[in-house]
């Protein structure tokens, strides 16, 4: 049992009297229940109090927010540091992951969103490129193929090119770098038109 450590113990009975002190005793009694699940699922990795990254990596930004009086708790007594750069790199990392979700689904195509992912994470590692920039990228890169697919193609051609940039004319430059690896890598037949 996680009170099993007497740190545990102490840290969740601090953050019951601040949290009376906060909030007032009535809503304190009736949101500590709530917030004891989540220093049960805090400690559930075996630390006293996991740094922001494991706490980001495991909670997600979304579910700390709902958990705002503990998470201000843990910081408040320098327990835990998340910064706004944290969060940011948390939710990008999972849209990343959600935009290559989808792109599995596109069967065999999703070779290429893969390949593209891989060069875009190189340039990242490089510091040529951010985390933002990334996801950016593979957002027009995966709307590119979806098009070609609802045309009955894995590998986009240049009709596929102008009918998404039809669709969507401003994402011209952004699906450049996918243009340049589906005609460089995998001998597409693609031009990106004039502006």
């Amino acid at each position: 049992m996680v009170f099993d450590r007497k740190e545990n113990a102490e840290i969740f009975r601090a953050f019951g009297e601040w949290l009376r002190e906060d909030a007032g005793a009535h809503p304190a009694a009736i949101k500590i229940n709530r917030y004891f699940e989540f220093f049960l699922e805090m400690w559930s990795s075996g630390e006293n109090i996991p740094d922001a990254t494991t706490l980001l990596k495991h909670f997600s930004a979304g579910l700390l927010r709902k958990n705002f009086q503990p998470l201000r708790f843990l910081e408040e007594k320098g327990l835990v540091k998340i910064t706004a750069t944290d969060r940011m790199e948390v939710t990008e990392r999972k849209r990343i992951k959600e935009i290559m979700a989808q792109s599995a689904e596109t069967g065999s195509a999703h070779i290429f969103m893969i390949r593209y992912h891989d060069r875009l994470t190189e340039r990242m590692r490089e510091g040529v490129t951010g985390l933002s920039s990334v996801r950016l990228a593979l957002s027009p890169a995966l709307a590119l193929l979806k098009t070609a697919i609802m045309n009955g193609r894995e590998l986009p051609c240049q009709e596929d090119l102008l009918e998404y940039l039809g669709t969507a004319p401003g994402q011209r430059a952004a699906v450049s770098g996918f243009v340049c690896l589906l005609r460089d890598e995998f001998g597409a037949e693609l031009a990106l038109p004039s502006v």
